[in-house]
């Protein structure tokens, strides 16, 4: 009798840890908070839950920063700051934001704007300037900014001290092994520290870290998924997830190593996945072209069930960028084209 109650106890466990994993990806149909922008690009949150967002400011192309409210998924409509810079359209407009509250932006005049954002209020100072024209940056886990370009070329910065957002120092420079333009660049959270690149020919490479923003730049693994990379996120617990352009997104779960990620769930007849996210408690959201935000639970060990368990839509408005707050619960931010929507999940 006590084997069989211990056996029931397992059952019991698995069924209600799968049932709260399933309950954490439903989310609210209607947004806590809504802010007009025009052509928003790209967003992300500071571990303060400051919101960076890329878009059309008063002052031209440039940044916002918004503060939240008292309650939970509100944030304030106006902008606590803003940064316009009249930057080059032929050039690419990039954001990144770090754990560490550093931001991160290519304004499109060849070079790169470094700030650093605390709270209360979400105040944002630029600590220093890159000249760089990135395609695509990244931070990683232990604060190291990696950015990429049109030729393939990696460069990867240090901040003195470390703690800080002042990047002066670079590591070693490589080129990823196709040559072509960096479309997307991005880290686990852990610490295996795992680096992954993906390019315009579809292809993700995986380097490994030797130390503090070094990699093994000699053996990536590399998968091959034939179409444009539009995006890569890592979960808290070092899942892989690509989103590529022949409307699918897969995941990949982690070996020993950078370099033995191996298939675990591909999720097909997608309009075209744009942006992807995991929140805090590893829900997978997908962003599409048509305007929809799919959010998928986990099954086990990187699968993911194939049919979203909640979605939410804006006809009309392609999804061009998605974010999780790092706050308990978490806040998931939209980016469209008219508006940046801020939804809560359901209890």
């Amino acid at each position: 009798m006590v084997k069989n109650y211990i056996i029931l106890n397992a059952i019991l466990s698995i069924l209600t840890s799968q049932t709260l994993l399933g309950m954490s990806c439903v989310i609210n149909q209607k947004p806590i908070s809504s802010i007009p922008t025009t052509n928003g690009s790209s967003l992300g949150f500071t571990s303060n839950d400051c919101l960076a967002v890329l878009a059309d400011t008063f002052l031209g192309i440039g940044f916002n920063i918004y503060s939240p409210t008292s309650t939970s998924c509100s944030y304030n409509n106006e902008p606590g700051t803003i940064f316009g810079q009249q930057g080059s359209t032929e050039m690419p407009l990039v954001l990144a934001v770090s754990r560490g509250n550093c931001l991160a932006y290519a304004d499109g005049t060849g070079r790169i704007l470094i700030y650093s954002s605390t709270c209360p209020g979400c105040a944002v100072a630029q600590t220093n300037t890159l000249s760089l024209s990135p395609t695509a940056m990244g931070f990683s886990n232990n604060n190291c900014l990696v950015v990429g370009d049109a030729n393939g070329n990696i460069n990867i910065y240090t901040s003195s001290p470390s703690s800080s957002c002042n990047y002066t120092s670079s590591a070693p420079s490589f080129t990823i092994p196709s040559g072509a333009q960096v479309n997307v660049i991005a880290s686990s959270p852990s610490m295996n520290n795992c680096l992954a690149i993906g390019d315009v020919n579809g292809n993700v490479y995986i380097y490994s870290g030797v130390s503090d923003c070094t990699y093994n730049t000699t053996t990536p693994q590399t998968i091959a998924l034939g179409g444009v990379i539009n995006d890569i996120a890592f979960s808290g617990s070092d899942c892989l997830a690509i989103a590529d352009n022949s409307g699918r997104v897969t995941t990949y779960k982690p070996g020993v190593n950078c370099t033995s990620y191996t298939l675990a769930t591909t999720i097909s007849g997608l309009a075209a996945p744009s942006s992807l996210a995991f929140s805090p408690s590893e829900c997978l959201a997908i962003g599409n072209n048509d305007g929809s935000v799919g959010l998928y639970s986990s099954i086990n060990n990187c699968m993911y069930n194939t049919t979203a368990t909640s979605s939410i839509k804006r006809n009309g408005n392609q999804v061009s960028s998605i974010a999780f707050s790092f706050s308990n619960p978490a806040c998931l931010a939209v980016a469209f084209k008219d508006a940046i929507n801020i939804y809560s999940f359901s209890s």
